[in-house]
């Protein structure tokens, strides 16, 4: 059992770095940085019910629920302060005289 719940972080976290690498480009805006949150703890999430509940095949919908729902929360809740503020306009430069 130990070897399944290695297995499934290290398998959530290489395919989570790569999305979120991937929709990087979504932080832009407020509600596309949530998203991205919400895409990382659903991984994560369901991470957890391996780790806690074995296969996908056993996970009864009480879990897949609490375990949607968990990165809905905290998916929006952490996501949203990773959006990027766009830099200010550059000035235009100064005419010599």
């Amino acid at each position: 059992m130990l070897a399944v719940a290695v297995g499934a972080y290290l398998f959530a976290a290489v395919v989570g770095g790569t999305l979120v690498g991937l929709l990087r480009p979504l932080t832009r805006w407020r509600a596309g940085s949530a998203l991205l949150g919400v895409v990382a703890c659903l991984l994560l999430s369901l991470g957890f019910l391996v780790a806690m509940h074995g296969a996908p095949s056993s996970w009864t919908r009480g879990n897949v629920v609490a375990g949607v729902l968990t990165a809905l929360l905290y998916g929006t809740v952490f996501g949203s302060p990773w959006w990027e503020e766009p830099p200010p306009a550059a000035r235009p430069p100064r005419e010599c005289a």
